[in-house]
């Protein structure tokens, strides 16, 4: 038999082997073995007699079993108590939350392009740094709202009407609602926006008017689920108000996809010479129509071989944001050999303006000669812009090889203009007429 085997079976065997363990050289006497041996047989007759008079065991016994359990009456008197699982949020806290996050305000490629016409257009417009910074931020945020796939807004999900509010449900435009929110207080706000005229924006900005007045310590009140339901609410009507907005002013904000600088490029392949004028019209105050017939008629006058020149880009723009209308015209001219001088070029480009109004008005067949005392301010030379000194002039000559003036010219001059037509729109007094044309630059848009 195998050594293992006969282990398992004789008692000896293991007895010995067990002593040999404890005390090496002692022998077990058959008496011993055989005792041990007589204690397995009882304890094996013991288990038989249990099975035959009917003792089974269980084999489910060690699993375990629902049982239901009925709760008693409470005694104690009191109604038991909902565990609370978050503190109390205050406004601080999302403020400090939406801070912390430097991500809120990184912007995709539609967001810089949005985020440098806004930056262009406002420091133009006479903006301190602190307040443009802001609107800058709340362009951006009112387009993120737009663009908002969620209606939840401001929370990522309905929370529940008992719970505490907590920061970390905070969407994207919650964040940068809340950091808006504090710069708005924080800066002074309100009071900057007196140099602002536009009825619109000012509506919009109500959107953070939801502190009263007088109180001082604002940010370290709690801020309850109660408020964020209301606060989520008056986002959603923010941005209804906003689509109708955008939708009703289409055209100027389409305005932005006419930014591509690589048609810029080509007008600069020939020397140019880029004036501002604003033209207008004591007859034409108030008549868009006339000002955009009396254009055309200066623009024949100006174009050909034996006229200002053969090659005449321009960008206009119908300005109707006050009582009084006018073109605010931006040109960008192959200079014609037979002008000597800067100035030449402008007053040609006035006389040709007030022939065009008299044009316009049947004036010429019935007068010889055309006496105005008008002409420099009917057709008035601006600055390029007041805001860049590169552009802080009547005129700038841009050579075809002066890559840096025309580099500026791209990424700032001609993006500014045509921020004129987007930001501050007002509605045009021709419905089916785009407030902003570009002529010359590979297409006419």
């Amino acid at each position: 038999m195998h050594k293992s085997t006969r282990f398992l079976r004789d008692p000896r065997v293991r007895l010995q082997a067990i002593t040999e363990a404890i005390r090496p050289g002692i022998v077990v006497e058959g008496g011993a073995a055989d005792n041990l041996q007589q204690e397995e047989k009882e304890q094996t007759e013991v288990e038989s007699l249990d099975l035959k008079e009917g003792i089974k065991i269980d084999k489910k016994c060690n699993s375990f079993k629902k049982k239901e359990v009925i709760r008693g009456v409470d005694v104690s008197g009191t109604a038991p108590t909902r565990p609370s699982l978050m503190s109390p949020c205050l406004i601080q806290d999302l403020i400090t939350y939406a801070s912390n996050n430097e991500n809120i305000w990184k912007y995709d490629k539609h967001e810089k392009k949005l985020e440098k016409l806004v930056n262009l257009y406002f420091k133009e417009y006479g903006f301190d740094e602190t307040l443009r910074v802001f609107i800058v931020k709340f362009f951006i945020f009112m387009d993120g709202v737009i663009d908002g796939k969620t209606e939840k807004a401001i929370w990522v999900k309905n929370m529940d009407p008992n719970a505490f509010v907590s920061k970390e449900s905070l969407t994207l435009i919650g964040q940068r609602y809340f950091t808006l929110l504090n710069e708005y207080y924080e800066c002074n706000i309100p009071k900057k926006m007196h140099v602002l005229d536009s009825s619109d924006l000012y509506n919009f900005l109500k959107v953070f008017e939801v502190i009263e007045d007088g109180t001082v310590l604002w940010k370290l009140e709690v801020f309850t689920n109660k408020n964020a339901l209301f606060l989520n609410n008056m986002v959603l009507d923010f941005k209804e108000n906003l689509i109708a907005h955008k939708a009703k002013f289409k055209k100027n904000f389409d305005n932005i996809n006419y930014i591509n600088e690589k048609i810029f490029q080509k007008i600069f392949i020939k020397d140019r010479l880029i004036l501002r004028f604003e033209f207008k019209s004591a007859d034409m105050d108030l008549d868009v129509r006339l000002l955009s017939r009396t254009f055309a008629n200066l623009m024949k006058r100006l174009k050909g071989e034996y006229r200002l020149s053969e090659d005449i880009n321009y960008i206009k723009f119908i300005n109707e944001k006050n009582s009084k209308k006018y073109l605010d015209v931006l040109f960008f001219i192959e200079i014609n050999e037979k002008f000597n001088s800067v100035k030449e070029v402008i007053e040609s480009i006035q006389d040709h303006w007030v022939r065009s109004i008299y044009n316009t008005l049947d004036k010429s067949k019935s007068e010889e000669k055309i006496y105005s005392e008008r002409i420099e301010i009917d057709a008035k030379i601006k600055n390029l812009m007041k805001s860049e000194s590169l552009f802080d002039t009547e005129g700038l000559y841009v050579g075809s090889r002066d890559k840096a003036k025309i580099k500026a010219v791209i990424d700032i001059l001609i993006p500014y203009f045509i921020s004129l037509a987007i930001f501050l729109p007002v509605e045009s007094t021709l419905s089916k007429t785009r407030q902003l044309t570009l002529v010359g630059f590979g297409t006419k848009y």
